[in-house]
């Protein structure tokens, strides 16, 4: 999957079906790809099972890195439930650096 790949699709059917965005080829290769760079283990507690991708740069704010696999980050279910927790919710837009300063107050 290249850059330019993503990005015309990011600007052609996501934007105008959004619904269309998980499951299909990007989404899989984006997830893919994040497990690989991680191992198959959270990048947190190295625990293996029960993990999530939690990406780096909000979706919200900025849609064109949702399929970047720099912008995933592999971590359990329990760590990305606490860090949106911490950060006021899965609908607030998140940073690398809230998550960061989220990680050395755990």
């Amino acid at each position: 999957m290249s850059v330019l790949e993503v990005l015309k699709y990011l600007f052609t059917s996501h934007f105008k079906n959004r619904s269309g965005w998980y499951g299909d080829k990007y989404d899989r290769a984006f997830r893919e790809a994040v497990k690989k760079r991680y191992n198959n283990k959270c990048a947190v507690t190295g625990k293996k099972r029960g993990l999530e991708i939690h990406h780096l740069h909000g979706v919200s704010t900025h849609p064109h890195l949702r399929a970047v696999p720099s912008n995933g980050i592999l971590i359990h279910k329990s760590v990305h439930r606490a860090f949106h927790q911490w950060n006021g919710g899965y609908k607030k837009s998140c940073t690398p650096e809230d998550f960061n300063e989220f990680l050395k107050q755990i």
